[in-house]
């Protein structure tokens, strides 16, 4: 009997629980509960795991043991089946053979027939002391070998015919590449060809278009200098002949005496306009020392305002002084005071405890007077 994997899950998962139901009684039970090392339940443990993995040993050899037998069995039918093939293949050539004799020829009609006309020895029918069949011999095997060398004959054959076939595709494919890729190139060629006859044709146009172009430009140009040239010369002399042009201050000039016309007046003539020059400079002069005099009067400001500053300053620093010196004067006075209150304190408090100095001896028999 084989073992389904789940078969023996569930045994593992069934040994494994009884362990746990075990192992939750040991402990919740005070009588029973150790401090320490379990050695006992250590050791079931180790037998326990030993005896789980003899008992997996043991499934496994009886596993591959019937995977074994059962390998045998398929060969042996196996083997059987190619033997009653072959019988029946024998079969059905005697048959034929049969039919195709004559009468005469049959064995039916031989009434002394030899031993070659019996039939062949039937292997399975005999026993072991026949010789004929031995326990373990694989009388499939030369069947098999010639079946297996077919299955190899014909992938071979199937292999060349998809190499061949393969290999003529891509001959083919590389033949259709070729061709296509030197009709490709031929296409090209004449394009480019044609590209380049164009092209030469284009700028040798190009070419003819720009030097009319260019002789049209220069005469245009030498048009257009000799028209600017006579307007310049024309301009020039309007502008000095003309006083109205050249705005000439002499037509704005009457009769009377510092009266122009408004309506032809041009301006200041270079007299006037060299006077009204030197009253500007003088103008300019008058307002430079003004200034000057105005920068004079700010710097005596200045130094008055500056030396003031600096008398105040020395007033404040005397009166600090003076003040500083008043604070010292005091301070001593008043440390000197208290020295003088501590000696009378001292003087004071001697003299009420009635100590006799040696003065006191010594003026005996003097006037105090």
């Amino acid at each position: 009997m084989v073992l389904n994997s789940e078969d023996v899950d569930v045994r593992r998962a069934e040994a494994r629980r009884a362990r746990d139901q075990e192992r939750v009684k040991k402990l919740h039970d005070g009588r029973l509960r150790n401090i320490g090392a379990d050695i006992v339940g250590v050791k079931n443990q180790i037998a326990e795991k030993q005896q789980l993995a003899q008992q997996q040993a043991d499934e496994e050899e009886k596993q591959f043991q019937e995977q074994e037998d059962l390998r045998r069995y398929l060969i042996r039918v196996e083997a059987e089946e190619t033997l009653a093939k072959r019988d029946e293949a024998a079969k059905l050539r005697r048959d034929w053979a049969m039919q195709s004799q004559t009468r005469n020829e049959r064995r039916e009609a031989d009434i002394a027939r030899s031993t070659k006309d019996f039939a062949a020895i039937s292997v399975d029918g005999c026993n072991v002391s026949s010789a004929q069949k031995f326990d373990g011999e694989d009388r499939g095997r030369h069947e098999r070998h010639r079946l297996q060398a077919a299955q190899n004959r014909d992938w071979a054959q199937l292999q060349m015919q998809e190499r061949q076939a393969r290999l003529q595709a891509e001959c083919d494919d590389a033949r259709a590449y070729a061709d296509t890729m030197a009709q490709v190139s031929k296409l090209q060629d004449e394009a480019e060809t044609e590209y380049e006859r164009e092209k030469t044709k284009q700028a040798f146009e190009v070419r003819k278009f720009n030097e009319a172009m260019l002789a049209s430009q220069r005469l245009n140009n030498s048009r257009a200098r000799a028209r600017t040239l006579d307007m310049d010369q024309s301009e020039i002399q309007a502008t000095v002949s003309s006083a109205l042009v050249s705005e000439n201050p002499l037509q704005a000039k009457t009769d009377v005496s510092g009266r122009v016309r408004v309506d032809h007046w041009k301006g200041l003539s270079p007299e006037q306009a060299k006077a009204v020059v030197f009253s500007n400079e003088a103008i300019l002069a008058a307002k430079q020392a003004k200034r000057e005099k105005e920068r004079d009067a700010e710097l005596e400001e200045s130094r008055q305002q500056d030396l003031l500053r600096r008398q105040m300053a020395q007033y404040e620093y005397e009166a600090e002084k003076k003040r500083v010196q008043q604070t010292l004067e005091v301070q001593q006075t008043l440390k000197r005071q208290a020295d003088e209150a501590k000696e009378r304190e001292r003087r004071q408090k001697d003299l009420s405890q009635g100590k006799i100095e040696k003065g006191f001896f010594n003026s005996f028999g003097t006037s105090f007077r």
